[in-house]
């Protein structure tokens, strides 16, 4: 590595000294040196504290102090800039603290050249890039580590980007983390982690048509988009620059077929490194993959919630719905109804027609006596031909109107195709006469078996 230009600080208490070693770096040839003099530990720890200077030649005899306390205020500062010992002397002991303290070279000044020195200062400073490197690499790794723990732990989606973008933003600096899904050519603001006015909320929740922006740009390349000037940029959205942002970058996502953006802003940033954006890019592929696994496990919870012939809640969903309706009729006082289903004329389909048409039989009857309840009704299969429903605000003084709905149903089961339908019902409420989830249900049952009775005894 051969730099152009060279910040240089040389800390010596001889003057003499510093200009012999001035004139050997103003001598390396290929390379520009800016050197600068102090000639005290507490000089050199106000340049050190500058974060000036690219690299430090550091004398060991500084009057009371020495070259090693210098060492030790750019360790503790956190300066990832080389240092080189200089000394008068060659002594082992001191060669050997210098390296403890961090030093990159230790030469001894009666043997200094331009070609010794050229030699030390080329391989300390690549010794430095190669040590920054695999810092940054670590810390990548860390964060990229600490991201995929909590992201597996996050019980929701909100909670994944709420997660993601905490840990994001600290370790890449950005101000604002947004989500957007793009869904009928338009992109809907899902998620928003950071400050933002309202009016940017609302506009980005109400939808972004699509335009020649960046963000579009980044949905068609199917790639990341980085913009280092947002100011100068002309395609930018209103919606953006009213921010106030330097920087800005869109992250495309595939989630289960689903199309998503990540954005990130900042407003302090002057452009976008590659090392961020290695992480910005990890992290999205961290995020997705996240996102994927929460909807994949919340479609595995819906499933096992439903039923998969009619689309009805199955018997658990039913007992689930049920134990929270009466928790809140409890709370708030109001009454709460189920209503137990059978349906007659099944098998008798399935063996004369078949069981596709008895599927269509059970499929029917769902629709319609779902559209015949209220919205806040809800409706159930148990499994074979047995249904049922949960009513909330009935009472028994509403019996007559939810029993007029099931034979409204069953007349248009009967338009519809299936001329011998029938429903057997029964109803039964809480509080009034049952007061526990299973009394009711079993109260319910046990009318629905009565009018079963009666119509089989109406058909003998």
């Amino acid at each position: 590595m051969a730099p152009h230009d060279l910040r240089v600080l040389i800390v010596d208490d001889d003057e003499d000294d510093f200009v012999l070693t001035e004139d050997l770096l103003r001598r390396i040839q290929g390379w520009t040196c800016r050197v600068a003099w102090v000639n005290t530990v507490e000089a050199a720890a106000d340049e050190i504290r500058s974060q000036a200077h690219d690299v430090y030649l550091i004398d060991y005899r500084l009057g009371a102090q020495s070259g090693l306390d210098v060492l030790e205020r750019l360790k503790e500062s956190g300066c990832t800039a080389p240092a080189i010992l200089l000394t008068g002397v060659d002594n082992r002991e001191v060669d050997l603290a210098a390296m403890r303290h961090g030093a990159s070279d230790y030469l001894v000044k009666s043997d200094l050249s331009t070609v010794v020195l050229e030699r030390s200062l080329r391989y300390a400073l690549e010794r430095s890039r190669l040590l920054c490197e695999v810092e940054q690499a670590r810390q990548e790794a860390e964060t990229l580590f600490t991201l995929s723990s909590a992201l597996e732990q996050s019980s929701s989606a909100n909670e994944v980007m709420r997660n993601a973008s905490a840990l994001l933003n600290n370790a890449v600096g950005v101000d604002v983390s947004l989500l957007w899904e793009i869904r009928e050519g338009q992109a809907f603001l899902l998620y928003a982690h950071g400050d933002l006015p309202d009016e940017f909320l609302q506009q980005g929740r109400a939808g972004l048509q699509r335009t020649p922006a960046p963000i579009w740009e980044a949905l068609d390349q199917r790639t990341a988009l980085y913009v280092d000037d947002v100011a100068g940029h002309p395609q930018i959205l209103p919606l953006f620059r009213q921010v106030h942002i330097r920087c800005l970058a869109h992250l495309p996502l595939d989630v289960n077929g689903k199309v998503y953006i990540l954005s990130y802003l900042s407003r302090t940033r002057e452009q976008w490194r590659a090392p961020e954006r290695r992480l910005l890019e990890a992290g999205g592929r961290s995020i997705g993959v996240a996102l994927e696994r929460r909807q994949s496990l919340e479609l595995l919870a819906a499933a096992a919630l439903t039923d998969g012939l009619t689309g009805l809640g199955n018997r658990r969903a039913f007992d689930e719905a049920l134990d929270a309706a009466l928790n809140s009729a409890a709370r708030h006082g109001y009454p709460v109804s189920v209503v137990s289903f059978d349906l007659d004329g099944l098998k008798a389909i399935n063996d004369r027609e078949g069981h596709a048409r008895g599927d269509e039989f059970l499929r029917t009857f769902a629709q319609r006596m779902r559209a015949g309840l209220r919205r806040e009704d809800l409706f159930f299969r148990f499994g074979g031909d047995e249904f049922a429903a949960i009513l909330s605000h009935t009472s028994p003084a509403g019996f007559q109107a939810v029993l007029g709905r099931v034979r409204r149903a069953v007349e248009g089961l009967r338009t519809a195709g299936f001329p011998h339908a029938d429903v057997s019902a029964g109803v039964a409420s809480y509080p009034a006469e049952a007061g526990s989830a299973g009394d009711l249900l079993r109260l319910s049952d046990d009318r629905m078996y009565q009018q079963k009775l009666q119509h089989r005894a109406q058909k003998g």
